[in-house]
């Protein structure tokens, strides 16, 4: 194995000592094993810095980094900053990847030298043991790859999403102020330029909680649009591209206004529960 890794694997944890262990045994399954992994204890109170500590001791591929809370942007970029692989995978600390995650990703770099960005299929696990596939269909009507118009009108499933190291800081990393700090930056590389490929094999696992209902729609969708303006505002965007971005905006807007209605009616987590039940989920 090369002293640098192909990948680094950055999980940013907060008190995340109920799914951190699971999490971090889907790594260590990777068929494919040159691979690092940044665990960044983002200021938790519980045993996640414990159990990160466990798997140090059995693994040196495993590095952990404390620090005090600063959220997932911050802490991505700190795990970032100490980590030394040619490829940054991201991974939240209650996900999971499937053994041939590495594996299928690396295959994807070979046969597309000109991607920078890579994200995958995958599925929602619930807690009731259920799971469902994150798309049926391809995406974006058969291709293998998403362009600036196709992610301005909607993210992708981020979760095991790689990015290149130089696609990274030409970005400019992470922001620390926005709630869609991930979609913000795969915009951003696009913008630059960069292209991305998709892999439609369901490689990884996100965790959803049926039960869970709160504010977080509304959250999710105004930091959206907030990553949408800037984004427009900062890029010099084609015709298409402003036309996809100001739909997805109204789109937003639209959705905010009418959970807003129903919050008011029902109250938010009868409301994102019957918005649940309404899609299948």
């Amino acid at each position: 194995m090369a002293s640098n890794p192909m990948f680094s694997i950055v999980i940013p944890a907060y008190n995340a000592e109920a799914t951190l262990a699971e999490t971090l045994e889907s790594v260590l399954a990777q068929a494919f094993r040159d691979f690092e992994v940044v665990v960044v204890d983002d200021g938790s109170t519980d045993a996640t810095s414990a159990i990160v500590g466990g798997f140090v001791e059995n693994d040196s591929r495993i590095h952990l980094i404390s620090k005090e809370n600063g959220g997932i942007g911050s802490a991505y970029n700190a795990g970032i900053a100490s980590s030394k692989g040619e490829w940054i995978v991201m991974l939240s600390a209650d996900d999971l990847l499937m053994p041939t995650h590495l594996a299928e990703l690396a295959e994807k770099i070979e046969v597309s030298p000109e991607a920078d960005l890579i994200s995958v299929n995958g599925y929602y696990l619930f807690d009731d043991g259920q799971r469902s596939i994150v798309y049926e269909k391809e995406p974006w009507f058969g291709s293998d790859s998403c362009s600036l118009e196709n992610l301005l009108d909607r993210c992708f499933f981020p979760v095991g999403a790689a990015f290149s190291r130089q696609a990274y800081f030409d970005a400019g990393g992470f922001e620390t102020r926005l709630y869609a700090e991930d979609y913000y930056l795969f915009l951003r590389i696009l913008a630059l330029g960069y292209t991305h490929a998709y892999i439609s094999t369901p490689l990884a696992i996100h965790r959803r909680n049926r039960r869970q209902r709160s504010s977080a729609g509304l959250a999710m969708r105004e930091g959206d649009i907030a990553t949408l303006e800037r984004v427009r505002d900062e890029f010099p965007l084609t015709a298409d591209e402003c036309k996809a971005c100001e739909a997805a905006i109204a789109r937003h807007r639209k959705n905010i206004g009418i959970r807003k209605v129903l919050y008011r009616i029902l109250g938010s987590n009868a409301t994102e529960k019957l918005i649940t039940l309404l899609r299948g989920e």
